[in-house]
C-alpha cells in the first residue's frame, strides 16, 4: 500500500475513534452515584472547597457555604475507585488525580476525566500533616492520640489524612467514618457525614423529598438505614448492630407514617421515631405467628398489613394483645409487595397478585386477561391513575377508572425480584441487564435498555422511585440517580 493512502486510511481511523469516543462518553449530570464515601484516600482544599478522594468517588464540600455540593462520582475517564490522591488549585480551575492507571485532569467544561501527562504546580495553601497528639471528638468518642478516634461501640476507625488549608481549619480523613473537620486551634472534631451508611440499596422509599434507603446486612462494617435529604442534600444515620437499637438484619422493606418510620427486617418488624432516629420498639412482639422475617409494610390509620415469608398479617397497633388476620389463601406464600390504592390494598405475592378492599373487606385474586400476572408478582407502583405490577414475564399496566389493561412482555428477566417505577411519561422496570425503560409520551410506546455502560452501578436492580426527570436507582453496589429524559439514554 503506498504511504499515502496509509497515511489517509489512518487519519480516517483515527477520526473515526475519536468519533466513537466522544459519543461514548455521557453527559454531564447524566449520572451521578452515591455510594460509601466513608473511607477516605485523600484531600486537597481550594480557597471555596474541600475535594474529598474515596475509595468510592470524590465528594466535594464548599467551605464557604458550608455544605455538600454534588459528588463527582459517575463520571467517564476515570476508575473512580482507585484514585490515590488529588491536587486542585487555589480558584477550582484546575483539579487532578491519580490512580494506579495513570494521572487525569477533570475537565470542567464538559464534566469528564482526560488523561494527564504530568501534573503541574498549583497554587495552594495546603500543607499535609500527621494525626495531631490532641483532638477533642465528638460526644461519645474517644481519640487514642495517635491517629485512632474509638466510637462509642469501642470501634477505632484510623485517620488516613489530615490537610491544613491555611485558613483556620484541618480536614480529616478516616477509614470508615468519612470527612471530618476541626479548628487548627480549637482542634474540636466535627463529623461531616456523606453518603450511603452501607452500599446494598434493596430497600428504598421516599416522603417529602427525603429517602430511606437500607438493605442486607452482609458483611459491612456499619449498616443500617440511611436518610437522604434531597433538598438539603444532606445525610443521617440509624446504625444497627449489637450494640444498636435496631438488629444488624437483612431490611427489607420501608414505609413512611407520619412521624414513624416502620422497618420490615428478617427479624421483626421495628418502629422508629423519624425526628429522633430511635428506635421505639418492635411492632411484631405480641403477634401469634410462627415467622419474623417481615418482607413489606403498610399502614393505613391504625391498622398495619404486613407481609412476610409465610403470607400477609394484618393488625392493629391499638390494642395491647392484638388480633392477628391470617389470609388462608396467602399462608405459606411469600409476600414480595404491598401498595394502598384508592380503597384497596394491593398485594404481591409468589401465588399472583390479589386485593383486599378496605371498605368491604372482600379479598379476591386479580388476574390479568393476557394471564402475565398468574405465578410470581414482585412489585407494584401507582402513576396517576394507573397501577403497574411486575412478573417474571414483564409488566401490565392497569387503569384504575375503566380496569383495562396493557402488558408489555419483556423477553429480560430479574434475580428473583422486578422493581418498578412509573409516572406518566415511562415506566422503569428492572432487568437481567440492570433496567428497560418503556417511553410512554411517544406516538407508540418504545423501550430502551439500560445497564452499567450507561451509569448504573450494577445489573442487579432492587429498588426504583421516579423524581421528575430523573430516576433513582437502588442496586446492589449503591444507589445512581439517572436524567432519563436525556435523548442519548432514549434513543
Amino acid at each position: 500500500m503506498k504511504p499515502i493512502l496509509v497515511r489517509a486510511l489512518c487519519s480516517v481511523l483515527s477520526v473515526f475513534a475519536l468519533s466513537s469516543s466522544a459519543l461514548a462518553f455521557r453527559d454531564s449530570g447524566q449520572v451521578v452515584n452515591y455510594t460509601g464515601f466513608n473511607y477516605v484516600t485523600s484531600i486537597a482544599t481550594s480557597a471555596k472547597r474541600a475535594y474529598v478522594a474515596t475509595t468510592q468517588g470524590i465528594i466535594i464540600f464548599n467551605k464557604n457555604e458550608d455544605r455538600w455540593e454534588t459528588p463527582l462520582a459517575g463520571l467517564d475517564g476515570i476508575d473512580a475507585g482507585t484514585i490515590k490522591q488529588i491536587w486542585v488549585d487555589q480558584f477550582d480551575e484546575q483539579l487532578f488525580a491519580e490512580t494506579d492507571a495513570g494521572k487525569y485532569e477533570f475537565d470542567l467544561t464538559f464534566g469528564r476525566w482526560t488523561t494527564a501527562f504530568d501534573i503541574p504546580p498549583l497554587v495552594t495553601n495546603d500543607r499535609k500533616i500527621p494525626p495531631p497528639a490532641v483532638l477533642f471528638p465528638p460526644f461519645g468518642f474517644n481519640y487514642d492520640g495517635n491517629g485512632g478516634l474509638i466510637d462509642p461501640q469501642a470501634r477505632t476507625f484510623a485517620i488516613s489524612e489530615v490537610i491544613d488549608d491555611g485558613a483556620g481549619t484541618l480536614w480529616i480523613g478516616t477509614l470508615g467514618l468519612g470527612l471530618m473537620r476541626a479548628g487548627s486551634s480549637s482542634k474540636d472534631v466535627e463529623p461531616l457525614p456523606f453518603g450511603l451508611l452501607q452500599d446494598a440499596v434493596t430497600a428504598m422509599c421516599e416522603y417529602d423529598s427525603v429517602l430511606y434507603l437500607a438493605g442486607p446486612a452482609f458483611a459491612s462494617r456499619r449498616t443500617g438505614i440511611t436518610i437522604f435529604d434531597l433538598r438539603q442534600n444532606q445525610f443521617q444515620y440509624i446504625e444497627s448492630g449489637a450494640e444498636f437499637d435496631l438488629p444488624a438484619e437483612d431490611i427489607q422493606a420501608l414505609t413512611v407514617a407520619g412521624g414513624l418510620l416502620i422497618a420490615a427486617t428478617r427479624a421483626g418488624l421495628y418502629e422508629l421515631d423519624r425526628k429522633s432516629l430511635r428506635v421505639n420498639g418492635r411492632l411484631d412482639r405480641n403477634l401469634k405467628i410462627k415467622t419474623e422475617d417481615f418482607t413489606a409494610v403498610r399502614i393505613v390509620g391504625d391498622t398495619i398489613f404486613a407481609g412476610t415469608n409465610d403470607g400477609l398479617v394484618v393488625f392493629s397497633v391499638k390494642t395491647k394483645a392484638p388480633q392477628t388476620i391470617l389470609y388462608a389463601a396467602l399462608v405459606d406464600h411469600f409476600i414480595y409487595d404491598l401498595e394502598v390504592v384508592r380503597d384497596q390494598l394491593w398485594i404481591a405475592s409468589d401465588d399472583g397478585a390479589y386485593r383486599l378492599s378496605l371498605t368491604t373487606g372482600k379479598f379476591q385474586k386479580y388476574q390479568d386477561p393476557d394471564r402475565l400476572l398468574f405465578n410470581r408478582v414482585f412489585d407494584i407502583a401507582q402513576a396517576g391513575n394507573y397501577l403497574w405490577l411486575t412478573s417474571d414475564g414483564g409488566a401490565v399496566e392497569i387503569s384504575l377508572d375503566s380496569g383495562t389493561t396493557m402488558a408489555y412482555r419483556l423477553s429480560s428477566r430479574a434475580t428473583g425480584t422486578r422493581a418498578v417505577a412509573a409516572n406518566d411519561r415511562l415506566a422503569a422496570i428492572a432487568s437481567d441487564h440492570g433496567l428497560t425503560v418503556i417511553y410512554l409520551d411517544a406516538e407508540h410506546w418504545y423501550s430502551s435498555d439500560l445497564s452499567m455502560p450507561d451509569g448504573l452501578l450494577s445489573p442487579y436492580v432492587y429498588a426504583l422511585i421516579p423524581d421528575g426527570d430523573y430516576l433513582w436507582v437502588g442496586t446492589d453496589k449503591g444507589l445512581t440517580r439517572i436524567n432519563w429524559t436525556n435523548p442519548r439514554l432514549r434513543n
